[in-house]
């Protein structure tokens, strides 16, 4: 049941009379007020940035009796979490507002000076500005008090055009400081979200962790270089060059997982830039897309990078296999999960790709592509063989990537010799094996699309059967992914 700001009025107001007092029979009644508060939190929602509903703690241990009620509002390790998912209010949109407010107060109220996660969601902010400016300078008047603090006032944007000035009550008290902040999410209607931030950012001594919608990362150089030297995870929607991005890596030694999308030029060609490489040693996971990236492959060496996504959806120019695998033999890290989305592969480098990561990688996510690139030579290289003799103590030499786990495979991207029974002889040598075999993993999760025959939904059913976790699309269809299965996609 969705929670209203109505219904944490009323929880002050109107539900305690209700309330069954307990029994000394009732075994639960008998424990100590610590052990239940303990239990209650535990309870909590697992997910952050969940909306507060009556059905989930905190609110639930309120709503079963006055004792558990009492004990549940002096506790507040159960308190430090509001975010607030809110769509257009429709009528009556002031009372709402002020309703909410109230909710915030009391909610807060009862999280005595522990740190907070505050955070509103609204995408239909633009209409309602003014209906909705109490409660966000309400938000930001408690933002000295946050480890995680989250505004989603746009729409994702890549670039913004409402300029920033005009709102000048829309900022973090610059006096302030943030001693506990460790996380900002801004999704802004603004042209630079890092004017929200103000001075402010100057305090903030265990700030992290940087998602901007619509900034380009180089804007982050205006940063206090402390501020960017102690960063660990950066992500944006906003298109940036190749040097922007090295420059920040630069300036972040510290950083483990970033998101950069590159810039290409007016004409859509991406363009090549000169520029000295960069060493960055602490770096494991990247998203990087949709263009120049044979620049950003000559461009940096990251010996700890082990998850790699790459989207090159808008890419004109073909893929530069030379640069990528240049930039695998200069890093020598050990990839562990590799995405590919839309990228403009042949089977000959796609096979040369996982030959050089075959000895560490464990995911495989493939989709989309400008080629029909998965051949009956890639799946073969892909299957397990079992051999006898002196190459049956070495796995690797008859299967490439002998420790994949997880596998996604679909879309438009299978050539004509790549047929259903190959694929599924490809899993089937992964999964139905003898188990432990020594240096193969056991295939445990696989979404792949491709043709298929009767008899070959009769081996998919098998499979299934026999406990892999597998879903099969003919091609061309969409099929949705069940969330317990996830998804192997990077910043999804």
């Amino acid at each position: 049941m969705p929670w209203t700001p109505l219904e944490c009025v009323q929880l002050e107001h109107g539900v305690e009379e209700s309330l069954p007092r307990g029994t000394s029979q009732d075994p639960m009644s008998r424990l100590p007020p610590e052990i239940l508060s303990r239990i209650f939190a535990l309870c909590l929602n697992d997910d952050l940035s969940a909306s507060p509903s009556v059905s989930h703690a905190p609110l639930l241990p309120g709503r079963i009796s006055r004792r558990w009620r009492d004990i549940s509002i002096s506790t507040p390790e159960l308190w430090t979490s509001f975010h607030l998912h809110l769509e257009d209010l429709h009528s009556d949109e002031a009372s709402k507002a002020t309703e909410i407010n109230h909710a915030l107060e009391l909610w807060v109220g009862r999280s005595g000076s522990l740190p907070l996660s505050l955070g509103l969601y609204c995408s239909a902010f633009g209409r309602m500005v003014h209906t909705m400016r109490p409660l966000v300078k309400h938000l930001i008047a408690y933002s000295p008090r946050c480890r995680r603090f989250v505004l989603h006032l746009g729409q994702m944007r890549r670039n913004p055009t409402r300029p920033y000035q005009g709102y000048p009550w829309f900022r973090l008290p610059s006096r302030s400081s943030f001693p506990f902040l460790e996380e900002v999410d801004l999704d802004l209607p603004f042209r630079d979200a890092l004017a929200f931030l103000g001075p402010a950012i100057n305090s903030t001594p265990r700030l992290r962790d940087i998602s901007l919608a619509g900034t380009p990362p180089s804007l982050l150089t205006v940063l206090p270089h402390s501020t960017l030297g102690q960063l660990t995870d950066l992500r944006t929607t906003s298109v940036e060059s190749v040097q922007g991005c090295c420059e920040i890596l630069n300036l972040s030694p510290r950083l483990r997982s970033c998101r950069f999308d590159l810039r290409v030029d007016e004409r859509g060609v991406a363009t090549k830039q000169a520029l000295a490489p960069i060493l960055h040693r602490e770096l494991d996971k990247l998203y990087v897309g949709p263009t120049d990236l044979e620049t950003f492959f000559d461009s940096v060496t990251l010996p700890a990078l082990q998850t790699l996504s790459i989207n090159a959806v808008e890419q004109k120019g073909r893929w530069s296999q030379r640069s990528f695998i240049d930039f695998f033999n200069r890093s020598q890290c050990s990839l562990t999960k590799l995405s590919l989305f839309n990228v403009k592969l042949t089977s000959v480098f796609l096979t040369e790709c996982l030959e050089i990561l075959s000895k560490t990688l464990v995911e495989l996510h493939i989709e989309g592509g400008q080629n029909r690139f998965i051949s009956q030579s890639v799946l073969h290289a892909l299957t397990y063989q079992k051999e006898e003799g002196k190459r049956a103590r070495n796995p690797a030499l008859r299967s490439l990537c002998p420790l994949l786990e997880r596998i996604r495979v679909r879309g438009h991207i299978f050539e004509e010799d790549a047929s259903g029974q190959d694929m599924l002889d490809m899993l089937e040598s992964r999964f139905l094996q003898p188990f432990p075999v020594q240096g193969l993993n056991r295939l445990r999760w696989a979404f792949v699309g491709g043709n298929y025959t009767q008899n070959d939904w009769e081996r998919v059913e098998a499979l299934k059967d026999g406990g892999l976790e597998l879903i099969v699309v003919e091609e061309g269809e969409n099929k949705y992914v069940p969330d317990y299965l996830g998804d192997p996609s990077l910043f999804d």
